[in-house]
């Protein structure tokens, strides 16, 4: 199947999106699950343009602004900012393994989404968890300095210790990419008809 969503159609889904993402990021009651993997992994695959960044991130942000003000993250200023550069970085990085998965020519609307719900858990949370703790033990602000050594055992430490909360985005990653990918495949089904149909006419 081959086709675009119309550039009307993509503000109407990055706005759903998005109110979604942050509600779900906002009344989530469990750390580190929440859908921003899969988000990230579908814009980069499905929308495209200025938009794959528009949606991920400002729900991100967004999100973020509530939360801060809120003070749900519990954590002050400094670490707050010393520690979300990073996570941005690593949703950027899932962005950009959708754009991947969308320039290959040889997989249909159809093969794209059952690669992107595959990819989000399998790659994307693998990519979060690698880079956000990588940086975690290397970031020199003093509030991350004394976490841990900065040798070899001292990263490896700083996995181990981000393993449960890898745990649960892992799970949480997987069973959003598949209720997603699976809800868009839905929604295309009339629109290829559609297409199809007016292909013959």
């Amino acid at each position: 199947m081959e086709y675009e969503f119309k550039e009307n159609y993509k503000a109407w889904i990055a706005a759903a999106i998005i109110v979604v993402t942050v509600a779900t990021r906002i009344f989530g009651q469990i750390p580190n699950v929440s859908p921003i993997t899969t988000v990230a992994m579908m814009s980069g695959i499905f929308l495209g343009g200025y938009w794959m960044w528009v949606v991920p991130f400002g729900s991100m942000i967004l999100s973020d602004l509530i939360m801060a003000i809120t003070n749900s993250y519990n954590l002050s200023v400094v670490e707050y900012l010393a520690h979300t550069p990073f996570v941005y970085l690593a949703f950027a990085a899932i962005v950009l393994v959708g754009v991947i998965i969308q320039r290959n020519d040889k997989l249909d609307f159809e093969s794209k989404a059952y690669f992107g719900a595959i990819s989000t858990p399998a790659i994307g949370s693998v990519l979060f968890f690698l880079i956000t703790n990588f940086f975690v033990w290397l970031n020199p602000l003093p509030v991350f300095a004394d976490m841990y050594p900065k040798t070899l055992e001292g990263l490896g430490m700083s996995y181990a210790m981000a393993l449960p909360f890898f745990k649960n985005m892992l799970v949480g990653d997987a069973i959003f990419a598949v209720s997603a990918f699976s809800v868009l495949y839905l929604i295309s089904l009339p629109i290829k008809r559609s297409i199809e149909y007016a292909k013959q006419r």
